[in-house]
């Protein structure tokens, strides 16, 4: 299933969004906590022919048609609680504008 977006992927471009977020709130007034993240996503899970592949979590590309009606589909849904970690390991909540 090379057409699809392994999960891992998808939560790296979502945490990229939200650090965009929080600079381009920066000197805003209003800010919001971000205590919880929900994402439900589409996937496939995919079993490696070759040795060492493994098991595989692929999001399902809405144009690789053929693909996913062969795979079975799943929903994931996944609660994620962001935390901003400092230099000397302790985390806090973020804002998404910056400010700590």
């Amino acid at each position: 299933m090379g057409e699809g977006v392994p999960v891992a992927n998808a939560i790296e471009a979502l945490r990229s969004e939200l650090e965009a977020a929080m600079d381009a709130g920066k000197g805003s007034r209003l800010r919001f906590e971000a205590t919880a993240i929900e994402v439900e996503l589409q996937a496939t899970v995919t079993l490696g022919a070759e040795a060492g592949a493994g098991v595989k979590w692929w999001l399902v590309d809405a144009s690789a048609k053929g693909s996913a009606e062969r795979a079975t589909t799943q929903t994931i849904r996944l609660t994620l609680t962001p935390k901003v970690a400092s230099d000397d390991g302790t985390t806090q909540t973020p804002l998404l504008d910056g400010r700590d």
